[in-house]
């Protein structure tokens, strides 16, 4: 059982919370609590629909939100009164997005310089990706370009025969095993035929099938990262990451605008 408290000073520390902030897609375990901070809640989502989706499953009150950011729209377009905001926090959000550097950029957008977006990321050590190869800087510029809107059949294809279907406790009893020994342990979720008729039915209808898009570990965020803001396309500066049982934070602090824009067109 996380130490909540613990946790919530580590993904709080340096954020300005007497100024307002935004924390993208709350639900049911927001970071910030609206009668302590001055915060703007925001989700793809109304709550209503949230608490619908969840309700199969026992969890805390999904809270309210204070604004929809539309699935088919930037956040800028989203926000009401185009207010700017001097932090951000979203935690366990970037690793479904299909296309991470630009979902980044367009929470960068609605900060002000020197605002800090603070990220809450599952490590793939202790969680279902532990078989899975962690995402690299090619991955992240191809979804980019293309604007990857839902999960790609790689993503989807990915997620779907590489995941296993424990829970990332089994690591700790495992991480001492030899390499052959540990790759034995292998439990797909799903078999090849499986994945591939959710492949196919998102490809054909469309339709958004959620998925862990990006795969991390605090080491290979943090790389990633570094090199994306080497290619010009991120201007933030990113801090070393702290892990903290099953997940790690990294916080980014926008320097600006990026060197490099979109070329465009380019949508899927």
């Amino acid at each position: 059982m996380k130490d909540n408290a613990l946790r919530k000073t580590v993904i709080l520390q340096n954020l300005p919370l007497q100024l307002s902030g935004l924390e993208i897609s709350p639900l049911f375990r927001p970071a910030m609590d609206k009668a302590l901070h001055n915060v703007c809640y925001t989700d793809y989502t109304s709550a209503e629909d949230s608490r619908q989706k969840h309700a199969h499953y026992e969890h805390d009150d999904i809270v309210d939100i204070d604004f929809i950011w539309h699935p088919h729209a930037t956040l800028e377009s989203c926000v009401p009164g185009h207010q700017r905001f001097h932090w951000g926090v979203a935690s366990h959000v970037l690793e479904h997005v299909p296309d991470p550097l630009g979902w980044i950029l367009e929470v960068l957008a609605v900060l002000n310089d020197g605002a800090i977006f603070s990220l809450v990321l599952p490590n793939k050590r202790y969680c279902f990706d532990r078989f899975r190869q962690t995402s690299s800087a090619a991955q992240w510029l191809q979804w980019w370009l293309t604007r990857q809107r839902i999960p790609a059949p790689q993503q989807l294809y990915d997620f779907l025969r590489n995941c296993t279907s424990d829970d990332g406790e089994i690591y700790e009893r495992l991480k001492d095993l030899t390499p052959e020994a540990y790759q034995n342990t292998r439990c797909p979720h799903y078999t090849q035929q499986q994945a591939l008729e959710f492949v196919l039915n998102a490809w054909t209808t469309g339709h958004y099938f959620d998925a862990y898009c990006s795969v991390f570990t605090p080491e290979s965020a943090a790389a990633l990262l570094a090199e994306v803001v080497e290619l010009g396309i991120l201007n933030v500066a990113v801090s070393a990451p702290q892990q903290y049982e099953d997940e790690f934070y990294i916080q980014l602090t926008k320097l600006g605008e990026p060197a490099l824009p979109h070329p465009g067109p380019g949508a899927s």
